[in-house]
């Protein structure tokens, strides 16, 4: 059984524990805060919990195609239909045209067998070959015809479809409807029009969801009927249809379905009218907002009025916000404001400045701070510092509001009286500080608390953690001081801490604490030392590491791997590649792991000489996976993306990714349809990192993928036009995606890129995103689909290195060579095997969200 899929977040850098008992990340030059692991650091330091399988993928004996294609042309029917049930095991290269074959036998059952695997493999041109059938006699026939040409869309079918309009069987009435809506068939439309009043509910809603997909405004008018419809399924879709049409037209009806029964009628009625913005539905609405028996209705309404926006809608909004629990951590009076924008942002402004109630003021300033403007730091402060606004709600605002120049007020309120004030002042200082920006004016400060004996430990750990999110090398004594505290989880923290502020002095204590008893310990001042350590600290850590245990080792080679990203003696090179003869698996990856991240040419040529002398395929594998690391070494990439192994294939073109440009985008294209998920997936999503940041690339060459029958392949190839800012024609395959797709890797990466990038109609995109949010099954997919404000820029470091040991469900160690599927916060995958330790190294994971999913070779 699977496990949910492990989740840490880049963005503070930490590493976290994972059900309770297991490491799951570490950024490598971050400033990473350990998570407790109670656990020898001989068997794992690090972890993510995922199941393991076999690396091999579905293996296919070269006989059976022809075998099957023999069978498929015999005389005997039960052999035949035997053959077919084999089409779905092949895979898509070799079943194509044996499926194609197929949809043409004079018996039923094998046609019905090919169809099924047809819409499984995507087989594009499937459904020119099926359209005839919507005239056959058998109604499954009619049915798999419709799911085949959803899968394959035929333009010869829309009038096949629109005479199944009327057909006999309801089920293939709502198939055809469906199907036309799929195809975006204006054609379908008089026909779709003429069925509204089908006697079926089921059907009418169909249709009514069909022209809502079309978009057509020839709808409008005959759909308005249809909002006192008997079935309350089909008022609702009605309304919603009303509202994706947007035409002003429909307000009047919609304003009638408020007052439906149905409550869920209401709620579509409701968002109907705010993406209408119409500004006559205010009064109506204004009164909902501020009923607060129905959560649900009224945060409804509360969107709706942010998006109608005008000031009357406004100042309601304002009425509420007066009322608003400014506890909670989510309100959707405050989002309604933030999606305002300026326009609410002077509003707010005024109220808090024209001496506001308290409630109102804080209401104000928390929406302030989400808007992220920095000139409305001083209203804050003020607002503050005048106690119109209480502490811990200001504080709360001015960490949202993510402006440094705040942080001389917030680091004030450490000396306040209220215990409470103090943490939540800490945890805002925490958010305003990056360490990659030094800054040395918070050191005295938290110094001085640190000195209060009153001080809690749990307070004492915290401000020891800030102080390390300083940056600043003025922080280098109170930390190596902390570093020899009694108290564990104080020390522990000052030594993570070590590791934020850069060079201090303070490799010697980290080095004591490199051989200390306790595991942990050792982990979290390995893991400082390779954030900090430069030529000095990579030539003891060297030493160290070639006559050290095997199980020292373990924490010495983090350490040492980290240290040679900064070093730039070439001696350091020179002596880690000689090292490497004399060391045993899986220690030989941590030296090739290093050489790969010294930025010096000579790393990068011993890193070559590695690949000359290596005869295994581990030792090539890590090769292809840190050659990312040195641009000038691209011909080590380039070779390696045609190794006969595919783990290899995978990690090099991965590294391709990193390190290629436009000239390797044609032979990562062959690789697309590659038999290998890794190496495929790998190589689409390669393509679009190419072309997001070289505009020779073509990212329209990813769109054949989206065809892919491997659900992954079809995955990467949406994240990666979403990296590349592009979209396929008008956008009709990734909204097909996002719709009918049997799998929610692919709906929910379908609902980003629909998200993050506008085809040529815009309106289409926010349809289907609209019916995702409110049909689809699963309930990650939806959230996908759901508006949200635009991301923030991010600061420091836009990528940085990450290291993920994988651990399988019930072990307690890495597992080496486990299959991963690394997914970064960018939605692309990374496919492939870990490393002998059960590792895998990324060298420039976007800034966000890391998660390990379920591996290729489990994934449906």
């Amino acid at each position: 059984m699977i496990r949910p899929p492990c989740r840490c977040d880049s963005r503070d850098r930490n590493l976290a524990v994972g059900f309770g008992s297991v490491v799951l990340f570490a950024p490598l030059d971050g400033r990473a805060k350990v998570a407790p692991v109670k656990r020898s650091l001989a068997t794992a330091f690090l972890g993510v919990l995922v199941t393991a399988a076999s690396s091999a993928g579905a293996f296919t004996w070269p006989n059976v195609p022809d075998e099957v294609a023999r069978a498929l042309s015999t005389d005997d029917v039960s052999e035949r239909r035997a053959a077919a049930a084999r089409l779905r095991e092949l895979p898509a290269g070799f079943a194509a045209p044996l499926v194609m074959k197929a949809l043409g036998d004079g018996d039923l059952e094998v046609r019905l067998i090919a169809a099924r695997a047809a819409v499984e493999q995507r087989l594009q041109g499937a459904g020119d070959r099926v359209v005839g059938w919507l005239a056959e006699s058998d109604p499954r026939v009619r049915l798999m015809a419709c799911e085949v040409i959803r899968m394959s869309p035929a333009p010869a079918a829309v009038a096949p479809l629109t005479r199944a309009l009327g057909d006999a069987s309801a089920d293939v009435r709502l198939a055809a409807a469906t199907t036309l809506g799929v195809m975006s068939a204006r054609d379908g439309v008089p026909s779709l029009l003429g069925h509204l009043d089908d006697p079926s509910p089921e059907v009418r809603a169909g249709i009514v969801l069909a022209l809502g997909r079309i978009g057509d405004g020839r709808a409008v008018v005959p759909l308005l009927g249809k909002v006192q419809d008997g079935s309350s399924d089909v008022r609702r879709i009605t309304v919603r249809v009303l509202g994706d049409l947007g035409d002003v037209k429909a307000s009047s009806a919609l304003l009638l379905a408020l007052r439906d029964k149905v409550q869920m009628v209401q709620l579509e009625a409701i968002d109907s009218l705010g993406r209408l913005r119409s500004a006559e539905a205010t009064a109506a609405l204004s009164p909902l907002a501020l009923d607060r028996s129905n959560p649900r209705v009224r945060n409804a309404t509360v969107q709706a009025l942010g998006s109608i926006g005008t000031p009357a809608a406004l100042e309601a909004l304002m009425t509420c916000l007066a009322g608003d629990d400014v506890n909670a951590e989510r309100s959707a009076v405050r989002e309604a404001l933030v999606r305002l924008g300026d326009q609410a942002a002077s509003r707010l402004v005024t109220a808090i400045t024209s001496g506001a109630s308290s409630d109102l003021a804080s209401g104000a300033c928390l929406v302030l701070g989400d808007l992220g403007n920095t000139a409305h730091t001083k209203v804050i402060v003020d607002a503050i510092q005048r106690g119109q606004v209480p502490a811990r709600v200001g504080l709360r605002a001015l960490a949202r509001l993510g402006d440094r120049s705040a942080l001389a007020a917030v680091l004030e309120l450490l000396e306040a009286p209220s215990m409470s004030v103090r943490r939540i002042a800490v945890q805002s200082a925490s958010e305003l500080l990056d360490p990659s920006q030094p800054e040395g004016t918070a050191v005295d400060p938290i110094a001085a608390q640190l000195t209060e004996p009153r001080v809690a430990v749990e307070d004492r750990v915290a401000l020891t953690e800030l102080m390390g999110r300083t940056g600043s090398s003025r922080a280098g004594p109170v930390l190596i001081a902390l570093a020899g505290a009694k108290d564990r989880r104080v020390r522990l923290a000052a030594i993570q801490a070590l590791g934020m502020i850069g060079q201090a002095g303070q490799e010697k204590s980290l080095l004591e604490d490199l051989t200390d008893e306790d595991a942990e310990i050792r982990l979290a001042a390995a893991l400082s030392l390779g954030r900090v350590s430069g030529d000095a600290g990579g030539r003891e850590l060297l030493r160290r590491f070639g006559v050290a245990s095997e199980q020292d080792r373990a924490a010495i080679g983090i350490a040492l791997s980290g240290a040679m990203s900064r070093a730039t003696d070439e001696a350091i090179a020179t002596g880690a590649a000689g090292m490497l003869p004399t060391v045993r698996e899986p220690m030989r990856d941590v030296v090739i792991e290093g050489l790969g991240r010294m930025k010096t040419p000579g790393a990068g040529q011993a890193l070559a000489a590695v690949l000359d002398r290596a005869l295994s395929t581990d030792d090539r594998r890590k090769v292809a996976e840190v050659a990312s690391g040195h641009p000038e070494q691209v011909g080590l990439a380039r070779k390696l993306a045609s190794d006969p192994d595919p783990s290899v294939q995978a990690n090099a073109i991965w590294s391709l990714g990193t390190i290629g440009d436009a000239a390797d985008v044609p032979s990562l294209v062959k690789l697309m349809s590659h038999r290998d998920v890794a190496v495929a997936g790998n190589a689409v999503a390669s393509i679009g990192r190419i072309a997001s940041r070289d505009k020779r690339a073509d990212a329209q060459q990813l769109c054949p993928a989206l065809d892919d029958a491997r659900s992954y392949v079809r995955a990467n190839a949406l994240a990666a036009l979403g990296v590349a800012g592009a979209r396929c024609s008008n956008g009709d395959k990734e909204r097909s995606l996002l719709l009918a797709d049997a799998s929610t890797v692919v709906r929910s990466a379908a609902a980003g890129l629909l998200r993050k990038v506008s085809s040529s109609d815009g309106a289409a995109d926010s349809r289907a995103l609209r019916r995702c949010l409110y049909d689809d099954k699963s309930g990650a997919v939806a959230a996908e689909c759901r508006p949200r404000p635009a991301a923030r820029a991010t600061r420091g470091q836009a990528a940085e290195p990450v290291l993920v040991f994988v651990v399988p469900d019930g072990r307690s160690a890495a597992q080496p060579r486990a299959p991963f599927a690394l997914v970064l916060s960018n939605a692309l995958m990374r496919l492939g095997i870990a490393d002998r330790r059960g590792a895998v190294f990324e060298g420039a994971a976007p800034r966000g969200e890391v998660t390990l999913a379920v591996p290729a070779t489990l994934s449906k």
